[in-house]
């Protein structure tokens, strides 16, 4: 199997330095014909409080159009979270990529974007681990934990289904391996990971991704840093 590597630099477009990084770019492009380009709204843990204010739909639209002119022969994949709508008409004035994030409601985000943009490529990231039926070690899964509980509708269900949010954050925080949580708390967590990963064997994984029909481009994140688990899942690709 041949594996072809390829570097995306993500881009926050609500970084004052935004455009200015995007075109400092250019000559990168020149020297590696293999960078990519991914737009995103940005964090607001990563922003100031003035650039958390800044207007995200007229940033994007500039960000968008400097980066087709610089990457007129490559992906350039923008981030859709809180901004999908804007995303999708862009994604039809332009041709670029929305790149979804694994999350409960991805059929809905889907359809958002498929009826604004009907023939576009959309592109989806998703954490995965794969283990066999006889090793159903969920220990990879304590790399989620951060990912998932800076969520806030996780937060929000956590709480609604009785657990102690905070209680929860620490136990993974202090240890290395899955924390021992009395079995509802756990079940209630391994629902969490379900709508936001990809875990399970081979076969599992096959059926998950078989769903995802209408995706052209998945890019996956290994939950165990192995090389064997990044080859399994191109297998089923």
């Amino acid at each position: 199997m041949n594996l072809e590597l390829k570097t995306v630099i993500t881009v926050s477009v609500r970084h004052y330095n935004s455009l200015k990084y995007i075109k400092g770019l250019a000559k990168l492009r020149e020297r590696y014909s293999n960078l990519g380009l991914n737009l995103v709204a940005g964090n607001r843990l990563y922003l100031t409080e003035k650039e958390q204010k800044r207007p995200i739909a007229k940033l994007l639209k500039k960000a968008v159009k400097l980066a087709v002119k610089i990457f007129n022969d490559t992906e350039v994949f923008v981030g859709t979270e809180g901004v999908i709508n804007i995303v999708s008409k862009l994604a039809a004035e332009h041709e670029i990529i929305p790149f979804l994030l694994m999350d409960k409601n991805l059929e809905e985000q889907i359809t958002k974007i498929k009826t604004i943009n009907k023939n576009g490529i959309i592109a989806l990231y998703t954490p995965f681990l794969i283990f066999s039926k006889e090793d159903s070690d969920l220990n990879g899964m304590i790399q989620l934990a951060d990912y998932a509980l800076r969520r806030k509708w996780v937060r929000k269900y956590l709480t609604r289904k009785g657990h102690n949010f905070n209680q929860i954050q620490a136990l993974f925080k202090e240890k290395k391996k899955a924390p021992n949580m009395k079995h509802q708390s756990m079940e209630t967590l391994l629902h969490v990971f379900k709508e936001l990963s990809i875990f399970g064997d081979m076969q599992t994984i096959s059926r998950h991704l078989e769903r995802l029909r209408e995706v052209n481009i998945i890019i996956g994140f290994p939950l165990r840093e192995e090389e064997s688990q990044v080859r399994h899942f191109a297998e089923v690709l």
